[in-house]
């Protein structure tokens, strides 16, 4: 939601509901020309995706990493488009500042619904990918609760998941 809005500034593509309009032009055509065209669109989006990927991966530990965009089509004289795109820390942590600002309004909210104060909590344990981003940890940190980051926060939901299946019956 942050990092391709970025990559289409980047390449001068207009991102308004990009993936929406490509479904469903594709869903209306037919075999031909115009529908390898669309397929063609849609799949250059995935791969802006999964550099959008590999840019945040590399913002947790560099501060202004440089990918090389490549395979996203050719200019006027057939020959394949290739570029570097660069993204400080600091410019992502602006992108991401509603994100991370709404989380940690929720967390707050259910700390204060939960009737128990932040002292009172011994750990919080966070999950999914955005645990590495730096800025994320930063945030986290200034809740006044210890941060556990000793359990893999790809896997903590799936493993939690299958101990409490486990103990059904």
């Amino acid at each position: 939601e942050v990092l391709l809005p970025v990559l289409f500034e980047e390449f001068e593509v207009d991102e308004s509901d990009y993936d929406r309009k490509l479904a469903n032009a594709l869903e209306k055509l037919e075999d031909g020309p115009e529908r390898k065209k669309a397929i063609s669109a849609r799949a250059k989006l995935a791969t802006l995706g999964e550099y959008a990927q590999e840019l945040k991966k590399k913002l947790s530990t560099e501060s202004e990493p440089m990918i090389l965009v490549e395979r996203i089509g050719e200019d006027n004289d057939g020959e394949d488009i290739e570029l570097e795109v660069s993204l400080s820390r600091e410019r992502f942590n602006e992108l991401i500042h509603g994100f991370v600002e709404q989380a940690i309004t929720i967390t707050k909210g259910l700390i204060e619904q939960s009737g128990v104060s932040a002292g009172q909590i011994d750990k919080l344990l966070p999950i999914g990918g955005s645990t590495y981003v730096p800025y994320v940890r930063e945030r986290l940190s200034e809740l006044g609760i210890p941060v556990d980051y000793s359990t893999n926060p790809m896997t903590a939901v799936s493993k939690g998941a299958a101990a409490f299946a486990a103990n059904q019956r």
